[in-house]
């Protein structure tokens, strides 16, 4: 065998292990260079969406023209949605690599979970186009982790993989497999490229390794699914291959497994199932919803968006109020179908109102749902889980909000 053909062997396989704990690049110069590149990153969007709107605002109510209202407005409505959409996860991405909370104890079916992270970014215009195989342990037991933070993790490691593939010159699937192994739940997610991967394997779980500035790839994908995974107790590795006159990378992700299963909420990958399943040529019922929420803006975006999710305003009757106005309408005996309250009121905490409507009306506790910006604390959630009852965490999707209300008002 000569020189080269070894070497050419050699080069038919490559594994890399992260090799640190995520603790060690969020302290000292790591931590600030982390907070400098996201914060600089997050200016990008806002600059986008303070543009826009100024746009909407000053030219809006001069110009009537068909052009305007049916073409440039919503296209602008889906920019500044997309690049708020961006920051948010910009700055997901701090939280949850820079976090030194201990995690909550939680359940979480990772299939569930796969799935409902695949259905949200084949959603995503230019993703539909790479073909996906998908196989899932059938029999694969709750995992040790959240279900937000799941599907995160598994988005990022889906939207590398969609990179590579895109950018190859020949289309092959990505393939998805979830099984148990050892005491984990593993989940291999791999993807095909005409070229190898230009970095160290060992390397590119670490921040920034991988930036490709003309992609807007921050290089931070893999480094939030090792965070999460590391979280959780897991660990991660990755391993290149030569196939198919190209090379196949596969990142696996493992994370261990309950051995008995606890008890925690449907999922809304779950409920968007459950509301699609329904009759949807059927006339909806008239629902009442009370939105507890100190930020006027954020209330009339709920309203509005249920109005326009199940059925138009004859079909939702929405009422709003701040934390100080509540008790009142409670106690005038007014009924509601749903009641949105924000965990964090400026005059009480939604713990409060909970706990009254429990102990006064408990038939309207069961009707009762969460908003918080506040999710990615551990406390947070481990209350959330102590009330048995449903949330959703700002910024969140219309399409999950309109489920949840539909779930509590039981239509």
């Amino acid at each position: 065998m000569t020189e080269n053909d070894d070497q050419s062997l050699h080069m038919t396989r490559r594994t890399g292990r992260p090799g640190f704990q995520i603790g060690e690049i969020c302290s000292g110069t790591g931590l600030t260079e982390l907070l400098h590149r996201l914060c600089h990153e997050v200016d990008n969007p806002l600059t986008a969406i303070i543009s826009m709107a100024t746009v909407i605002e000053r030219i809006g109510p001069d110009d009537s023209s068909d052009e305007f209202r049916k073409e440039k407005l919503p296209r602008y409505g889906r920019a500044i949605a997309s690049e708020a959409w961006r920051a948010s996860r910009l700055l997901e991405k701090l939280i949850f690599i820079a976090s030194t909370r201990p995690p909550v104890d939680c359940s979480a079916d990772l299939g569930t979970e796969v799935r409902a992270a695949l259905a949200a970014i084949q959603d995503v215009e230019g993703y539909e186009s790479v073909p996906v195989g998908l196989s899932i342990d059938p029999d694969l037991p709750p995992v040790c982790a959240e279900s937000h933070q799941l599907k995160l993790l598994v988005a990022e490691l889906l939207d590398n993989a969609h990179f590579s593939c895109a950018s190859a010159a020949k289309q092959l699937p990505v393939t998805i497999s979830v099984f148990h192994s050892d005491g984990s739940a593993n989940i291999e997610i791999s993807s095909w490229s005409d070229k190898p991967c230009a970095f160290d394997l060992d390397k590119v779980f670490q921040p920034f390794v991988t930036d490709r500035e003309s992609h807007k790839k921050l290089g931070l994908g893999l480094t939030l699914a090792y965070a999460i995974a590391q979280r959780f107790g897991g660990d991660a590795c990755i391993t290149e291959v030569a196939e198919d006159g190209g090379y196949r990378f596969t990142v696996n992700i493992q994370i261990p497994v309950r051995t008995e299963d606890s008890a925690a909420e449907a999922s809304m990958s779950e409920l968007r199932q459950q509301a699609n399943q329904r009759n949807k040529s059927a006339a909806p019922r008239s629902i009442t919803v009370l939105v507890i929420e100190d930020e006027q803006t954020v209330a009339s975006a709920i309203r509005k968006i249920l109005e326009l999710g199940i059925g138009g305003a004859e079909s939702v009757t929405c009422t709003c109020t701040d934390g100080a106005g509540y008790s009142e309408i409670i106690d005038s005996g007014a009924a509601f179908d749903a009641i949105l309250c924000d965990l964090n009121l400026k005059d009480c905490s939604g713990r409060t109102v909970y706990k009254a409507l429990s102990e006064q009306h408990p038939q309207l506790a069961e009707r009762f749902a969460f908003l918080t910006g506040d999710g990615h604390r551990a406390e947070t959630i481990s209350f959330f889980k102590s009330t048995a009852r449903p949330y959703l965490l700002k910024p969140f999707e219309p399409s999950d909000l309109v489920a949840l209300v539909q779930k509590l008002a039981g239509i």
